[in-house]
């Protein structure tokens, strides 16, 4: 049986094995799997949005807040983006699948 192993010139051994790609799973399965993390992702960061503005609802109750509120502001924009990203790397999944 031949080894999987070689001895570098450290002397540690090294798995010189060539890797190959799961053949229990088909394309679809590979495809389908890869659509459920994109989706996964995307409703995490849709939840953010969720709390950034449900927050910044809550400050604006109180008028002294106003400088709380422009900042909390600014980072819900950013967490737009991000969900905005999410979004679309899952649309063109659906798209072009």
């Amino acid at each position: 049986m031949a080894s999987n192993y070689e001895t570098n010139a450290d002397g540690n051994q090294q798995n010189v094995r060539t890797r190959e790609r799961n053949r229990t799973l088909d394309w679809e399965g590979i495809e389908s799997e890869s659509l459920r993390t994109l989706k996964q992702s995307r409703g995490a960061l849709k939840g953010n949005v969720t709390k950034a503005q449900n927050e910044i609802r809550e400050f604006m109750r109180d008028p002294s807040n106003i400088d709380l509120v422009k900042r909390k502001f600014e980072e819900l924009k950013l967490i737009v983006d991000d969900f905005n990203k999410a979004h679309i790397a899952y649309h063109e999944k659906l798209t072009f699948c």
